[in-house]
């Protein structure tokens, strides 16, 4: 029996810089601080958080006279909008840079939980550690990671638990930053979240 169509995807009715503020309101949990760090006046901002939150379908924020708090929704969001806003720098870095004629890449895998949310730092460090490489990121479980690493897929992994093997350096991901200024091609790393499950 043939298979039914698959049901088109659906258009995203929210833009680059709704997610920009979201992510920064997120941060900062104060809407006349993120006002100022985005240039913009808080009625501004609250109205474009407002159509966010319909074009999304949930609330984002739980607000109060006092405080502003993620709901547990928003917390989810703002989790996937951080590694979208980091993978959307990787692709106009490829791109300039395969413009240019000097590309290299370096695979990295990563496990979210594992790094606590720290992927956008990360790639952000590395970018100025070094600039002459582009960093194709893939979403991989731990064992995928071990198998990757030691067939050369993935130049990088963060990963739960130590993984032991040779030719494989390990650190601890809190380390790395401050590591990969020695990084060279060539020298395969994985990098242990110093959780060993989820609590």
């Amino acid at each position: 029996m043939p298979r039914p169509p698959a049901s088109p995807l659906r258009p995203l009715r929210f833009d680059l810089r709704q997610i920009r503020a979201f992510v920064c309101v997120a941060t900062e949990l104060h809407f006349s601080r993120a006002a100022t760090r985005l240039c913009t006046s808080q009625p501004s901002l609250s109205r474009m958080i407002h159509n966010l939150e319909k074009a999304v379908g949930v609330t984002l924020f739980a607000r109060s006279t006092r405080k502003v708090h993620l709901t547990a929704a928003g917390d989810a969001f703002v989790s996937e909008c951080r590694i979208a806003l980091a993978h959307l720098e990787l692709a106009a870095s490829a791109a300039q840079r395969a413009d240019g004629g000097g590309d290299r890449r370096i695979h990295m895998a990563y496990m979210d939980f594992a790094i606590e949310g720290r992927v956008p730092q990360i790639l952000e460090a590395f970018r100025a550690k070094v600039p002459e490489a582009s960093v194709i990121l893939d979403y991989m479980p731990t064992a995928a990671q071990h198998n990757a690493l030691m067939d050369g897929r993935i130049d990088i992994g963060f990963m739960t638990g130590e993984f032991k093997a040779h030719k494989i350096r390990n650190m601890n991901s809190s380390h790395f930053c401050r590591s990969t200024i020695r990084w060279r091609r060539g020298c395969r790393c994985s990098s242990a979240s110093s959780r060993t499950s989820r609590s």
